[in-house]
This record gives structure tokens, C-alpha cells and sequence, in this order.
């Protein structure tokens, strides 16, 4: 874990639980070597379809947008159900363990403690948001996305993001 910042509230509910399990040994040595052999395959059947045949490189590219849309919103919905989650998760939590009085009596204001969940409810999705940014860089360099198109899609969840992790912590 990294040392405590300035922000010991913040901290605490952003590492709870200690890291996320896409991290954890079990799940990176066997994932490793299958995304590498996909990215290859991809890499090389691209560039295969744009120095080929003009048609060929437009079937692949619409092949690409397919591919890419469809991960674009598996991996913002896992996000997005991430966040809810994690925001409904932090008060149950305190509460399970018995320590809400104890960090109400802290002499910090409520919004303080309120804006630290759902800060790092937000924050604790961070692979999920990374393979999302990939996925557009990806989209918009094979020409899959449109530039301005993946500006959109980089913008457009926000407020659907801000409202799943205000609703979390009112459930």
C-alpha cells in the first residue's frame, strides 16, 4: 500500500480491502500472455487488410468498430457498477463494522467524510477507466472512432458516473 497522504480519510476508503484483484497474481500471469497474443493478431490482420486491398481495409475497420463499441460499453458498465457499488459499499461497511460513530465524532464536517466515499468510489475503478482510455486511443487509431468521436466518448459518461456514485451513497 502507499504511505498515508494528507488526506487520511481519503485514503483509507480508497485502499480498503488492499488492491483490486485485476492486480493480483492469479489473475496476471495467466491474462498476460493471451492479451499479448490478441494484440499481435489484431496488429498483423490490420495491417494485412490496409496494405492489401482498399475494400479489405474497410470490412476491418467496421470489424474494429464492432469489436471496439462492444468493449467500449462492457467496460464502462463494469465501471459504472463499480462505482455504484463501492459508494453503497463504504457506509455499509462502516456500519457493519461499528465504527460510523466513531468516524461521525471525528471533528471533521459530514461532507467532508461523505466527499472522501465518494471520492474514492470513484477512484477505486481506475483499471476499469484505463482499459475504457484504451480502448478509445485504440478506436481512434486504427480510425475505428472518429477524433472527435472519441472526445465524446471520453465525456459523455461523466454525469452518468457522478450519478451512480451520488446514488450509491444514498443507498
Amino acid at each position: 500500500l502507499p504511505p498515508v497522504s494528507d488526506n487520511p480519510l481519503l485514503w483509507k476508503e480508497r485502499f480498503v480491502g488492499g488492491p483490486p484483484w485485476s492486480f493480483s497474481p492469479i489473475v496476471l500471469v495467466p491474462a498476460i500472455p493471451f492479451v499479448v497474443t490478441g494484440l499481435l493478431m489484431m496488429i498483423v490482420w490490420f495491417a494485412r487488410a490496409l496494405f492489401v486491398d482498399a475494400d479489405e481495409y474497410q470490412r476491418a475497420q467496421d470489424a474494429w468498430l464492432m469489436v471496439l463499441r462492444f468493449f467500449y460499453y462492457v467496460f464502462l458498465g463494469c465501471y459504472l457498477l463499480g462505482v455504484a457499488y463501492n459508494a453503497a459499499g463504504t457506509v455499509v461497511r462502516e456500519r457493519q463494522q461499528q465504527t460510523l460513530e466513531a468516524l461521525l465524532l471525528l471533528p471533521i464536517e459530514r461532507r467532508e467524510i461523505l466527499a472522501a466515499k465518494w471520492l474514492a468510489s470513484l477512484m477505486r475503478g481506475w483499471p476499469w477507466l484505463a482499459l475504457l482510455a484504451g480502448d478509445i486511443v485504440l478506436g481512434a487509431a486504427v480510425g475505428a472512432y472518429h477524433p472527435l468521436s472519441a472526445v465524446l466518448l471520453c465525456v459523455a459518461p461523466i454525469p452518468m458516473i457522478l450519478l451512480l456514485a451520488s446514488l450509491g451513497l444514498l443507498v
